[in-house]
């Protein structure tokens, strides 16, 4: 929700990007209650959304070692700590059976 607050104030230079973000916020919010609601009802859910924050999490590192960008301090610690909860969710719940369970059982799952 706080998202609206920065989009409403963001300047013309930064306006576009604040909307980015706001966008994918909601967009994640919906992935993950798909997660929790049915954990094996979609094949490579788990997989595309921890390569997602995989991905972040190693540019805001890079960016960091390479001093090319402000912010990474927060990316790293927000996506980089959303990635372990996946991981460790994704491993609790055996997150990889969605891909090769039959249409049925992932239903019902």
């Amino acid at each position: 929700m706080t998202a609206i607050a920065d989009v409403v104030g963001a300047g013309a230079d930064t306006r576009i990007v604040e909307t980015w973000r706001m966008v994918g916020l909601a967009v994640f919010a919906g992935l993950f209650a798909l997660l929790a609601l049915r954990p094996h009802a979609l094949p490579y859910l788990w997989e595309l959304v921890l390569a997602s924050k995989l991905a972040l999490t190693l540019a805001a590192l890079g960016y960091q070692l390479a001093g090319s960008a402000t912010g990474t301090a927060t990316i790293l610690a927000a996506d980089g700590g959303l990635f372990v909860l996946l991981l460790i969710a994704y491993l609790c719940v055996r997150g990889w059976r969605a891909i090769s369970a039959p249409r049925g059982r992932a239903a019902s799952a």
